[in-house]
């Protein structure tokens, strides 16, 4: 049974999937109309496999967990900024956590 607190998560990720293709779409179109190099064949092509890949990776980004927090209206990662710099047994305890997909604990 849909309840109604169901039905709000359900339009707000719906809601954060639009917001987050249009972002995705505005820069993907800006970099198409710079790139004075591409031939129109492959413009064509390009722009009918991008609702394709858009949707992909609105859903990639939506999913990923992550310790950045997802801007929806900027299709971008951000975090706050520590104060001090890591380490360098964090560095290396990142990558080896990044390299084998474990979380990292900080």
């Amino acid at each position: 049974m849909v309840t109604q607190s169901l039905l709000w998560q359900l339009e707000q990720q719906s809601s954060n999937f639009a917001e987050l293709c249009n972002a995705l779409y505005e820069g993907e179109l800006i970099t198409l109309a710079r790139n004075e190099c591409l031939a129109l064949a492959n413009l064509q092509d390009r722009i009918n496999s991008l609702t394709h890949y858009i949707k992909c990776m609105a859903l990639a980004l939506l999913k990923a967990q992550t310790p950045l927090k997802l801007d929806i209206k900027n299709a971008s990662w951000s975090a706050k900024q520590v104060t001090t710099i890591p380490t360098i047994s964090q560095l290396l305890a990142y990558d080896d956590n990044v390299l084998l997909g474990t979380k990292v604990n900080g």
